[in-house]
């Protein structure tokens, strides 16, 4: 995967105080404590969450999580999230989250109302089209 004439970044919106939660296992290799966090993969590819609130961000530097644990909630009304392959270098975000599990299906139970949107179905149409996925240039 490679990132596209855009920026390779996934914009997620849903409302502020909507819990975010790590797309993948791994390590947190960075809180930066203005919203900031990155998720570093057992692949090594890295994942860089932006727009959380930093007093609600739920584990520091060097601690580790599960696919779907919360990392905190959204401070804004839209989730950045840029990924990286194992060697530091630039994703398509869209492409690296496209297949993952989503936290419904790990079998956390949403909070809130969220965006009112369920990503999964989305996912599944974008891959059966055969069609780029969004962010991706034809």
């Amino acid at each position: 995967m490679s990132v596209p004439d855009g920026d390779g970044v996934a914009r997620i919106p849903a409302r502020p105080a909507t819990p975010v939660h790590a797309v993948v296992a791994g390590m947190v290799v960075d809180v930066d404590g203005r919203g900031g966090l990155t998720l570093r993969g057992p692949d090594g590819g890295g994942f860089r969450y932006a727009g959380l609130d930093p007093t609600s961000v739920t584990v520091g530097y060097g601690g580790t999580v599960a696919a779907g644990d919360i990392l905190g909630t959204l401070a804004v009304d839209v989730l950045e999230v840029r990924a990286d392959d194992p060697g530091g270098d630039p994703v398509d975000a869209v492409a690296a989250l496209l297949g993952l599990a989503d936290p419904n299906e790990l079998g956390y139970v949403a909070l809130g109302a969220g965006s009112g949107l369920d990503p999964d179905p989305m996912d599944r149409e974008i891959i059966a089209s055969g069609l780029p996925g969004p962010g991706a240039t034809a």
